[in-house]
């Protein structure tokens, strides 16, 4: 990764014989940054059907954060939020860990699925994140 002309990270995803991936991402930016070990498993209509994640945002904040759908039921957690939701149809979960490639199996997976109609398995922003009312 280069940002202002000076290398600042890696970004390294592998993906297993069995279709799993794992990626391993490490940013350095004015001696602050961020590292993120990711193992995600996709399903056959390109939504994520498991992850895992742990790591520490910019300036320090570690989290560990996992997510898994089987078949109408999905389930998430980590230090910001937690949940789980029935779910038909592709619904597509977007990690707090910052993961590179998540934007682009998000498209794919949208594209796949006839576009506009993917849904997200969240229902709410986690309650730190809602604005004040």
């Amino acid at each position: 990764m280069v940002s202002l002309r000076r290398s600042s990270g890696t970004s390294v995803v592998t993906v297993a014989a069995d279709g799993t991936i794992t990626t391993a991402l490490d940013v350095l930016e004015n001696g602050r940054g961020r590292h993120v070990d990711a193992t995600i498993a996709l399903a056959a209509d390109g939504t994520i059907a498991k992850l895992t994640a742990k790591g520490y945002h910019t300036f320090g904040a570690t989290f560990d954060a996992t997510f898994a759908r089987t078949r109408d039921h999905a389930r998430w957690r980590s230090e910001d939020e937690k949940g789980d939701r029935d779910v038909s149809g592709p619904a597509f979960y977007v990690p707090v860990a910052e993961i590179p490639e998540t934007l682009g199996w998000l498209v794919k997976a949208a594209l796949h699925n006839g576009g506009s109609n993917s849904r997200s398995c969240r229902r709410a922003p986690p309650a730190s994140r809602r604005p004040p009312r």
